[in-house]
C-alpha cells in the first residue's frame, strides 16, 4: 500500500493510534474527540504524533475545535501551528458562531484567519466545517457554508454531526441526495467536500452516489464503536480492504 492514499480521514487521538493508521492508505486526521467532533488537540499531541507519521509519508489534517479563534487546546493560533506543522490539511468549525456574531462579522473573521494561514503556509488545505444537525449546535447550515467557503478563499467543506448518538449517522439528519446536491454546489466553486458523522462501512454505497471528495470515519472504527474509545486496527484493514475493492469494481 506504500505510495497509496484513500481519501479517507482516519481519525486518531493518541501516538499509539496514530503509529496504526500510518500502516494504511488514509489521511492521518488528528484530533482530541473529547472536545467535540472537530476538537482540538494540544501541539504537543500534534508533535508527537507527526514523529510517528512523517516516516511513513501519510498525508496528515488536523482539526483546530469551533471557533473564532481557532487554535489548539493550548492555545497555539492555526497560522503559528501550520508553520511549523507539517500538515495538509486544517478543519477549522464553526459550532456557536450564529449566536456569537452575524454572517458579516464571521465572513470576516474566517477571511481573516484564513490570510493569516495562507501566509504562514500557503500549501494547506483550508477545510471549513458545518454539522448536518446544525440546530443542535449554532452552526450554519450547509448550504450557507458552501457560500462562505466560496467567497472566503477556502480549499473546502466538511459536513458532519455535531452529535454522536448511537442510533444515528450523518444519513439520519440528510439522505444521500441532499448531500449530493451539495457536492455538485461544491463543483461549481472548485471546493472540495467532505463528510463525516458516525459512518459505518454498510454506508459505502450510499457514499457512492453522493461522491464527496473525502470521508472521515472515527466511531466505525473503535473497539467500542464510540468516538472516545481506541483505535481497532483490524476495523480499520477492513475497511481499506472494502474500499479499495469497491474502488477497483467501478474501475471496472
Amino acid at each position: 500500500m506504500a505510495g497509496l492514499c484513500l481519501n479517507i480521514f482516519v481519525s486518531v487521538q493518541t501516538v499509539a493510534e496514530a503509529r496504526v493508521a500510518a500502516r494504511y492508505p488514509c489521511i492521518v486526521d488528528v484530533k482530541n474527540p473529547r472536545r467535540g467532533s472537530l476538537g482540538a488537540p494540544s501541539s504537543r499531541q500534534l508533535s508527537l504524533v507527526e514523529a510517528v507519521v512523517r516516516p511513513k509519508q501519510r498525508p496528515m489534517s488536523v482539526a483546530l475545535g469551533d471557533g473564532p479563534p481557532w487554535q489548539t487546546s493550548d492555545g497555539v493560533p492555526v497560522d503559528q501551528l501550520v508553520a511549523l506543522a507539517d500538515v495538509q490539511f486544517v478543519k477549522l468549525g464553526l459550532a456557536g458562531v450564529v449566536e456569537l456574531c452575524t454572517s458579516l462579522e464571521l465572513f470576516d473573521l474566517v477571511c481573516e484567519a484564513i490570510i493569516r494561514i495562507r501566509r504562514a503556509n500557503r500549501h494547506v488545505a483550508v477545510v471549513l466545517g458545518t454539522f448536518a444537525d446544525y440546530h443542535r449546535c449554532a452552526a450554519p447550515p450547509p448550504a450557507e457554508l458552501i457560500d462562505l467557503a466560496a467567497y472566503s478563499g477556502a480549499d473546502g467543506v466538511l459536513v458532519d454531526t455535531y452529535e454522536k448518538r448511537a442510533n444515528e449517522s450523518l444519513f439520519t439528519h440528510m439522505p444521500w441526495r441532499e448531500l449530493q446536491r451539495l457536492r455538485h454546489r461544491c463543483a461549481l466553486h472548485a471546493l472540495r467536500f467532505a463528510v463525516a458523522g458516525n459512518l459505518q462501512p454498510g454506508h459505502v454505497f450510499l457514499l457512492k452516489n453522493v461522491q464527496p471528495h473525502y470521508v472521515g470515519f472515527r466511531s466505525a472504527l473503535t473497539r467500542a464503536g464510540s468516538r472516545r474509545s481506541t483505535l481497532d486496527e483490524r476495523k480499520l484493514a477492513a475497511l481499506c480492504d472494502m474500499l479499495l475493492a469497491a474502488r477497483q469494481v467501478v474501475r471496472a
